[in-house]
This record gives C-alpha cells, structure tokens and sequence, in this order.
C-alpha cells in the first residue's frame, strides 16, 4: 500500500471539565438496558489536527478515545471576529466590573483565552454552532452505517468479516481501500441487529460536505448522510458500561487495502444511475423498447447525445445487453422533427423488480434532474394551517383533471367492464361518468400539483412529506377552488348559445361542458352552405323515411318521397335535435309527446 503524504486537517472538539462525549450504558437489576447520550455542555476548545496518511488520522483518534473528544467536519471561521464571536456573554461583564475591557482572545492549551487590558486573562470557549463553523471541502470521510444489516456478522468472533460485509453495501470504489473502523457505542447490544460501525476513510481529493451527503443518499442506503454537516459531531469514544462488561472485546482495527485512498471517479452519478438501471433491467422481448424509453427520457432531461450514449452503453454492459447501436441518435432526429418518443413513464413500465418508482427518481436525481428543476411550488406544513389551506388550494388550479360541481370536487372518469357488468348498470362500459374526490384521491392530486414540506428538528431543515390529513380534509371542505365548473359531459358535438359549433374535444370555457367524444364524428365546416343543410337533414331523416307517418296538407301519394311533408317526421327530428343541441339553448327546451290512434299510426 503506497501512501500518500498531502496534509489534510480535523478539527477536534474538547469540552469544558465536567462533561463528557462518551455515552453511557447501563443494565439494572431486571437485565433492562438503558443508554445515556452524552452530555457535552455547549462550549468546547477547539484544535485542527493535521495528518498525513490514514494512519496517522487512525493515531490522533486513538489518543483521543478518553470521552473527552468529539470531531466535526467544519472549522473554525478565520474570517469572523473571533473576540466578539467567541467570547461568553460573561466576559463583557467581567470586564465591565473590573473597569477593563477584553483586548485579544487567542488559543493556548486547548482552551480559547481572553486578555484583559489590566493584564489579567480568562479562559472561555467556542460555542459549536453554525454560526462559528465553516463547511469545507475535505480528503476526510467518516461513514457511520447505522441501518446497514450483514447477514452472519459476528462483531466478536470474526469482526473484520463483518466490516468487510458494512463496506461492500457502499460503491466498488470504497473496496480494498484502507479503513480505521470504530464500532458505535450502542454495537454488540442487538447481535441479530444492523451493524452500527463508524468506518473513517481518505479520499484522493478534497470533496465538498454537499457532494458526499448526495452521494450518501443516493448511492449508499443504510448510511447516515448527516455526519457531513460541518457542526454535526463524529462520535469515536468509547462508551462506558454500568452494571455490565463490554460485549465487544474490540471496538477500534485499522484494515489496511490495496490502496490509501477513495478515488471517487468525477461522473459518480452517471455510473451509480448506470447501476442502479442496471439492476432493474428487463429480459429479453423489452430491452429494445426500454433503451428507446431511457433514451427519449436522457434527452429530454437537455443532457445531450453524448451522455446519453455513453449511459446507455454503460447500462447494457451491466446489464449484459446488447449495444444501443443508433437508439440515441435515431430518439434525438425524431425529437428534432417534433415527433413523440417514449421517455421515463413508458421506462417505469419495462424495468423490473420492486420500487420502480422511486428506482427512477433516484436516476433522475442523480443525473441532475432534482427539485431546482420541479416547476410544482412548495407547500411549507406548519401550525399555520389557513395558510397551508391556501396555497394547496391555489397549486390545485394546476390539476386539469379536477372540475368544481355544486360545491364539490369532481372528476370524469370511464365506466369499467365490471362496473358496465355490474346489475343495473346505468351506463355502458367505456361511457364517460362525473365522480366526487374523496381524501385518498385528493392527497394524490396534491402531490401531483404541488411539493410537500415539513420542518424536521433532526436536520433543522424542511424535508418532503406527504400532505397531511388536517390539510386534505381542510382543501376538500373548502367547498369553492380555483378550478373550472363543471356543468356537464358531452359524447357527441353540439352548439353552443351564440349557434357555434363545439367540436374540439376538452373542456369548453364558454358552456363548461366537457367533450369526451365515444365515435369519430364528421367535421363541420365553420361556415356551411345551403347544400351542406340538406345534406345533413337528409342524413337526419334516412330512419324515419320509411315509417307511415300521417300525410300532412297538400301531401301527394304515398312512399319515402311523401314522407318529407309529414309533421311527425319534423317532429321525431325536431326531438333528437334538441337531445343533441341542448346546451346550445338557454333556458326550458320544447316538450315533445307522442300519441298513436293505431299501431301503425302516430302523430
């Protein structure tokens, strides 16, 4: 193992006497466990040590394993005024008191020390805050598995197994590389549980807090992305037992690899989402229609014919497909002609294996496709639920799906087979039926229109959530949204009030009547003529020209021909039109009745 000799820093905290960073771990008298977190008290000194090699960093924490250290991964801000942004409140009343006044406050011993203009000193600490410690781009990289299960682990027996099964949940590029492995305190205590195992690892290159924590949550499950935060403490002491021995007879190993060092490679992403794909890949008979999909859905997202070729190619190695041959270039020239080409959804459809979902959402987030590119707006869950209530109800404005119908919300839908099957069965299957919005429904909707937030304490930060059910139930009551009335459903054309032609199918605006059309219907011309007329009540008539209807006056003889004349036709024609150009007419329609002397006979 060849190691490397470019310095990089820790920063370790020391708190006040008194305090400890250790947990503590204690059995009572029925056998029952209890762990204490440790308590630090607020103010630490605060020392950067430099190191060389992962040995020298698996030293300095070894030295430090007295339950008086904790690390962070930030460091202290140079930039700030350290006399006014460390100093305890209590030294500007200490100075206020002896009639002085704090002149410098620098770091001796390991304590911060302030100097009085009388000459006297004072020793104070760092608060660990946000405000004191600045996020830097680090070599250094602690991965702590906290939810990571190895099946046959054995921590005491055989613990160098066990860590090599923690570390091959991480990406290949972590393998054989050189580790200082530290168990967690609360390891040992559920032999059947995950592995709970901080593992301290250097990379080739300095990489920013915010790269490793994508990195982490994207490509490693089990892992706590949180340790990256520059203020989050790196626990490596040892617990202390009450009441009972350490289960463990070893906490701490250096597992020297083949190499010193992490080389995460630049395209990380692209080869974890080629992997990921990978995975889910489907057999024979759909892997063709699946790299026309995830072609479409690369190019869609701007990442170009390049990246889309090369990922492409990286999934069918993996996955042992055949080349993409010309899918890219063949998806780009019928995207550039305005043709449609299968993208993301057809893709979810093809891949294979559980969670297909959120498999994609994982890719698309990888290859740069995250909530930056989300044009839904954010809909932030506090105590405040009148303003939650209003800015869900505006992001519903965006459903095209959803109506407003006598103080409810409703959507079309079509009548299945089973329901057309079902006794009594009002409509056929495949007719179009208004349906209410229950709360399932509706938090579907939402989600579909809108990004949900909540306020996590842990992260002190707002995190996705799904909408509430005080928040959905609160929408749907609502009673009136910004969303089109819905004033009925439509299967064939029809005119409306002003005599134009409603054909496009839709919601119209002008009537609110939504056109579903159930059969391809002749176009009408916006301006007809005379003959068009005729030929339309020609059309009109054909069913009932054979039907002896009463001869009206001046009638001639009998036949089809006569039939023109007959009142009853007109009348049968008059019915069915006004069925169809209902809508077009405001206010009461005519009534039509029907009354046969004979049963041959109808006027």
């Amino acid at each position: 193992m060849t190691e490397r000799c470019d310095e990089f820093t820790i920063t370790f905290l020391q708190p006040a006497p008194g305090y400890s960073t250790s947990k503590t771990i204690t059995r009572d008298a029925n056998g029952e466990l209890r762990v204490e977190a440790y308590n630090a008290g607020t103010h630490f000194a605060a020392e950067q040590v430099r190191c060389a090699t992962i040995t020298e960093l698996a030293a300095e924490l070894e030295a430090r394993r007295d339950g008086r250290w904790i690390a962070v991964r930030g460091q202290p801000r140079a930039d700030l005024d350290l006399g006014r942004l460390y100093a305890d409140e209590r030294l500007e009343q200490v100075a206020e008191k002896r009639g002085t006044e704090v002149v410098t406050i620098g770091f001796r011993d390991n304590a911060w020390l302030a100097s009085f203009s009388d000459g006297t000193e004072v020793k104070t600490a760092m608060r660990r805050n946000k405000t004191n410690f600045a996020a830097c781009s680090r070599r250094l990289v602690m991965m702590d598995a906290d939810k990571v299960v190895v099946r046959g682990a054995d921590l005491v027996h055989d613990l160098i197994a066990a860590v090599k099964g923690v570390i091959a949940k991480l990406p290949s590029y972590f393998h054989d590389v050189s580790v200082y492995v530290q168990l967690s305190s609360r390891a040992g205590l559920d032999p059947e549980g995950p592995v709970k195992v901080h593992l301290w690892f250097l990379s080739d290159r300095a990489i920013p807090d915010a790269e490793w924590k994508r990195l982490v949550k994207l490509c490693a499950p089990g892992f706590d992305g949180g340790v990256f935060d520059p203020i989050q403490p790196l626990y490596f002491t040892d617990p202390t037992f009450v009441g009972m021995p350490d289960p463990l007879p070893q906490r701490t190993l250096l597992i020297e690899g083949t190499d010193s060092e992490v080389r995460v490679p630049e395209n990380w992403p692209e080869l974890a989402a080629a992997e990921l794909l990978a995975k889910h890949w489907p057999r024979e008979g759909s892997r063709h229609k699946a790299q026309l999909a995830l072609a479409g859905g690369l190019l869609g997202m701007g990442l170009g014919a390049e990246v889309a070729e090369r990922l492409l190619r990286e999934v069918c190695r993996l996955a042992q497909d055949e080349g993409p041959g010309s899918v890219v270039s063949d998806t780009e020239a019928k995207t550039s002609s305005g043709q449609k080409v299968t993208s993301w959804r057809q893709l979810a459809k093809l891949l294979t294996g559980a969670n297909v979902p959120e498999v994609i959402a994982a890719v698309r987030e990888l290859l740069g496709s995250s909530d930056d590119d989300d044009q839904r707006p954010e809909v932030f869950e506090s105590a405040e639920l009148h303003e939650n209530v209003e800015a869900a109800v505006a992001a519903l404005a965006a459903d095209e799906s959803l109506y407003k119908r006598a103080g409810e919300l409703v959507t079309v839908t079509r009548v299945s087979a089973g329901d057309a099957e079902a006794s009594n069965a009002p409509l056929p299957e495949g007719a179009p039926q208004v349906r209410s919005i229950g709360v399932p429904t509706l938090r579907e909707r939402l989600t579909c229109v809108a990004r949900f937030r909540r306020f996590d304490k842990r992260s002190e930060s707002f995190v996705a959530t799904r909408p509430s059910d005080a928040l959905v139930q609160a929408v749907l009551a609502r009673g009136d949204w910004p969303l089109p009335p819905l004033v009925g459903v439509l299967e064939a054309p029809t005119l409306r009030p002003d005599g134009t032609v409603l054909a496009q199918p839709g919601y119209d605006t002008r009537t609110g009547y939504l056109y579903v059309p159930s059969a391809t219907f002749p176009s009408v011309p916006d301006n007809p003529s005379y003959d068009d007329a005729q030929e339309a009540l020609a059309t009109l008539a054909e069913p009932f020209l054979d039907f002896p209807y009463a001869r009206g006056p001046g009638a001639n003889g009998d036949g089809r021909e006569a039939n023109y004349t007959a009142p009853g036709l007109f009348a049968a024609i008059a019915a069915i039109m006004t069925l169809v150009l209902r809508p077009g007419i405001r206010g009461a329609v005519p009534t039509f009745v029907y009354d046969a002397v004979s049963p041959l006979r109808a006027a």
